[in-house]
Order: C-alpha cells, then sequence, then structure tokens
C-alpha cells in the first residue's frame, strides 16, 4: 500500500502554499512559473490567501501577473513571508516586477523587490505597476511590509493615454523605497484616495512624483537625499502631508515640495499639517503654459524657504514658524498670502504685495514690502509698509489700520 503525501492544498481552507508549486527560493533557480502557477491557482479559487516559506530568495524573469486577482469584492491575502523577488527580466519598461491590473480587494505584504542590475536604474525597470481602464473598475489594494530596491520606478499607478486609465482607492504602509529615479509616480487622470503612511523614500532622484493625482494622503513618511521629495506638475487636489519631513544627505538645496504650474482653469489644493520642513517650498510658474489658482496650507510644525512665483496663488500660515536665518519670498502676480497665528522669523519679502497678516504673531524676522507711500486705491485687506514709522498698514475697507 502507497502512501500519498498531503499538501497544503488538499486541506480545505488551507492558504494556498508557494511550496505546493515547486518554488526553489535559493535566489539561483528560476521561480517564475511556480510563483505564477501559484497565483493564478488563488484566483481561480476566487478568494483566500497565498502563503511562501519564510525568508525565501526568488529568482524572476517576468513579470508576475496578478490581474487573476480583479473583478472580485472578495479579498485575497498574499504574505510572502519577507521574500526577496530579484529581477532578471528585460529592462524594457513593458516588463514590471509586479502587475495589477482592475484588481479589487487584494492585500500584498512582507516581500522585497530587488533590481538585480543596479546600472540599469537609469532604464526603465519598474517595481509594481498598477494599471486600471475605466470602466472595468477602480482597484482596491494594499500593501503592507515591503521594500522595494534599484528600481527606475517603484511604484507606477496607471498611465495616460487613448483611454486615460484611472487608479484608485490603495493603501501603502509600512515601506521603505530606495535608490530609484523615482519612488511614486501617478500618470492617471485621477488617482483618488491613494494613502501613503509610514514610509521611507531614501535616495529617489525624485520622491513623490504626481504628474495627475487627485485625493491623496500622505502621513508620517520621511525623504533622505530626494530632490525634491514631493514633486507636483499637473492636475492635483487636494493633497495632505501629515507629520512628515525630509532630510538633505548630502544635496546642495533640495526642495521638500516643488509645484510646476501648468493646465489653465485647473485648481490646486495642497495642505502641509504638523510637517517640519527643512527644505524649500516652491511654487513655480511656466509663463508659456499658464496660471492656475493654486492654495497652499501649511498648518503647525515649522518651515524653512518659500519661493512662490506662481500667479493667483493663496497661501495659508495657519500656527507654524518659518526659522530664523532663512527667506520666504512672495511673487506673482494678485499672490495672496495669509498669516493666522503664526511667527516670522526669517526674512521675508514680498514684491506684489501679498502679505496679509492676520491675527498674526510676526516674531523677529525682516519684512520687506514694495510700498513704502499709501497706495492710490485699495481693496480690504490691502497693506502697505511705511518706511517712515516703520509700521505696517492694512485697509479695512474705509481706514488704514496700523498692524504692527
Amino acid at each position: 500500500m502507497s502512501l500519498t503525501k498531503a499538501t497544503y492544498s488538499m486541506i480545505d481552507g488551507a492558504p494556498i502554499n508557494l511550496v505546493d508549486y515547486g518554488v526553489v527560493g535559493d535566489g539561483v533557480a528560476d521561480d517564475t512559473a511556480a510563483i505564477q502557477a501559484a497565483v493564478d491557482a488563488l484566483g481561480a479559487l476566487g478568494q483566500g490567501r497565498l502563503v511562501g516559506p519564510s525568508g525565501a530568495s526568488y529568482k524572476i524573469t517576468d513579470t508576475i501577473d496578478f490581474t487573476i486577482l480583479g473583478n472580485t469584492h472578495n479579498w485575497y491575502e498574499l504574505d510572502f513571508a519577507g521574500a526577496e523577488f530579484t529581477w532578471y527580466g528585460p529592462d524594457t519598461g513593458a516588463n514590471p516586477m509586479f502587475y495589477f491590473y482592475a484588481n479589487k480587494a487584494v492585500k500584498v505584504k512582507n516581500f522585497t523587490l530587488f533590481a538585480n542590475d543596479t546600472a540599469a536604474i537609469s532604464a526603465t525597470t519598474k517595481g509594481i505597476f498598477i494599471n486600471s481602464l475605466q470602466p472595468d473598475g477602480a482597484d482596491l489594494l494594499v500593501f503592507s511590509d515591503f521594500r522595494i530596491r534599484y528600481a527606475n520606478i517603484c511604484i507606477d499607478l496607471g498611465s495616460v493615454g487613448v483611454d486615460q486609465n484611472r487608479v484608485s482607492d490603495c493603501r501603502f504602509e509600512h515601506f521603505l523605497l530606495e535608490g530609484s529615479t523615482v519612488g511614486v509616480q501617478t500618470n492617471s487622470t485621477n488617482c483618488d484616495s491613494l494613502v501613503f503612511i509610514n514610509g521611507q523614500l531614501s535616495g529617489c532622484a525624485t520622491g513623490f512624483n504626481f504628474v495627475r493625482a487627485g485625493f491623496n494622503t500622505i502621513n508620517t513618511c520621511i525623504g533622505y537625499a530626494c530632490d525634491p521629495f514631493i514633486r507636483v506638475a499637473g492636475p492635483i487636489g487636494p493633497l495632505t502631508v501629515i507629520n512628515t519631513q525630509s532630510e538633505e544627505g548630502g544635496l546642495t538645496n533640495p526642495a521638500f515640495f516643488y509645484r510646476k504650474i501648468y493646465d489653465n482653469a485647473e485648481l490646486g489644493s495642497v495642505t502641509f499639517v504638523g510637517c517640519n520642513i527643512d527644505n524649500k517650498i516652491w511654487l513655480d510658474y511656466d509663463a508659456g503654459i499658464g496660471s492656475d489658482t493654486q492654495i497652499l496650507n501649511i498648518v503647525g510644525g515649522y518651515f524653512r524657504e518659500m519661493a512662490v512665483d506662481a500667479p493667483d496663488s493663496i497661501i495659508n500660515l495657519v500656527g507654524t514658524v518659518q526659522t530664523s536665518g532663512y527667506t520666504m519670498v512672495l511673487s506673482g502676480t494678485n499672490t495672496k498670502c495669509y498669516n493666522v497665528g503664526s511667527r516670522i522669523e526669517g526674512t521675508l519679502t514680498d514684491t506684489v504685495q501679498a502679505y496679509r497678516p492676520m491675527v498674526s504673531y510676526r516674531g523677529t524676522g525682516i519684512i520687506a514690502f514694495p510700498g513704502q507711500t499709501v497706495p492710490a486705491t485699495a481693496s480690504p485687506g490691502d497693506t502697505y509698509y511705511d518706511s517712515g514709522t516703520n509700521k505696517l498698514y492694512c485697509w479695512n475697507g474705509s481706514s488704514w489700520n496700523a498692524l504692527f
């Protein structure tokens, strides 16, 4: 009488186990086909879990495609138990390490993606590529406890094209992205409700690159040697950044936040809450493209430098501190900067009479205003600086009142 070896998959309700599909996990054997077969088997179940041996090292030579886990509201969970996936596949940009398409309810955790040829960072290798095409459905994806090293783009969300892809409802938590050209890139027409929490981006030429984005949150993240840490170059809003900071790491004057203004008639709203901003905040403007109304809120925390050269921008400083020894330059037609209970300890240069102190704690900084005589016309809230009395006056609609 012969005995048949029981596998995990023979036990009703047991998770799919990579071992049952022939993974070797020594970093030498090609495990691509075995891993893909296990993912396909999980998808065939319609729900469930996939697990693997702890601390394995998988050599992969082609994309692991998780598309089969899409189009269902039943949850899938994939726990790779700290495994490292090392990419030995083509470096064409069309072959990401992990690929997700129209996935409804998937959680992936405990893994590292590593581009083997670090010289190829300047090429096109991608770590995670999430792609959702309307009307097939928005994504609901959670990635936790993961690390991506040396991919050209660590996380790529959607792409702009004829079909205008859309990615939404994704959460990334407890992660490290390092040594890449771009840490996180959003290209889709709308990337709604993307949440990045408890993450670190280290040595990424650009940390977060929001080409197009919707309602996104960065919470308790750290950037190290990223320039800029957060870049926005298209329609966005609202983006909320909470309890977050970046460090220079030997870079020369890196930017914490860089916003390139373009696309006429597109509003943008960014809010920093409780952030320690040691690098520059920069609202830039391309006169050849157009101007938008940009709203930047800084609530609590502190910042050092700011340069606003974007028409119609609105800056709200609420209970924050600009540290001494640094500059804040306000320019751009119709720019307004409202200060409510914030300390200005550095040098504020206002070339367009944008500064609007309201219940303001001015601090000990130096404030330079262009107007040294009473303006001929004024609107409520307009200010001018009188060098003779060394006071800043604000027009309340009927008279000029000294603010300090």
